[in-house]
């Protein structure tokens, strides 16, 4: 089933190429985005494929916490004297 979604929030990284992100403050934008994604079927196809193929790649909590230590490892590191 094909995404329309909002464009901000942690939405756009869970999303992806999967759906289609919109302005939540732009109704014809919304209208124009949901009517697409029902009524052209090469759009449906190609959400629905990514989609699946996101699926497939499920990360689990302990990759979002390895992930996470590496970036405050990486800004925790002090900063080269000049």
């Amino acid at each position: 089933m094909p995404v329309v979604a909002s464009s901000v929030g942690a939405l756009p990284e869970v999303v992806g190429a999967a759906g289609i992100l919109v302005d939540p403050r732009d109704p014809r934008r919304l209208a124009t985005a949901l009517r697409a994604a029902w009524t052209d079927d090469e759009l449906h196809a190609s959400l629905v494929a990514v989609a699946l193929e996101r699926a497939g790649q499920r990360r689990t909590w302990t990759d979002v916490a390895r992930e996470t230590r590496a970036i405050w490892a990486e800004v925790a590191r002090p900063a080269p004297l000049l």
